[in-house]
């Protein structure tokens, strides 16, 4: 998995923890996106582009689409399955 990605020219820091609380998770302030190590890697990709979608929204200024939970988990589940086959995410 990268150590860091570019989201709207600010760069998150990927980390991943043993045992983390959940899934995923980013920091705004800190630009830091976690990720459960546990997790399959199927899970991680989708893990992180949950938490890319999360950032992306935050930086455009619409943060109550980027704190909807449910908003966020379709568009990434919906993205995911599109676009794994072609782009091997």
């Amino acid at each position: 998995m990268r150590k860091e990605i570019d989201i709207l020219g600010l760069t998150y820091m990927i980390e991943e923890q043993a045992e983390y609380h959940s899934y995923g998770q980013v920091n705004h302030d800190k630009q830091v996106i976690t990720i459960d190590k546990g997790i399959s890697d199927e899970r991680k990709r989708l893990t992180l582009l949950h938490e890319i979608l999360h950032a992306v929204l935050h930086q455009v200024g619409e943060p109550d689409m980027a704190n909807n939970e449910d908003f966020v988990h379709r568009l990434s589940t919906g993205l995911y399955t599109t676009l794994n086959p072609y782009l091997k995410l």
